[in-house]
């Protein structure tokens, strides 16, 4: 639940997407998005 707190965190609005994430359709091009970011924490997913 932190790696998603932390996805909600940094860009707000994704309830949504949040949703779909805890029933573990992770949209992985989204995830790809927040690496391009250069976060660490999103790095590790």
């Amino acid at each position: 639940t932190e790696a998603i707190r932390h996805l909600v965190g940094m860009n707000g609005g994704l309830e949504g997407r949040l949703m779909m994430v805890e029933m573990g359709e992770i949209d992985l091009r989204f995830i790809k998005l927040k690496k391009q970011k250069n976060c660490r924490f999103c790095s590790n997913i």
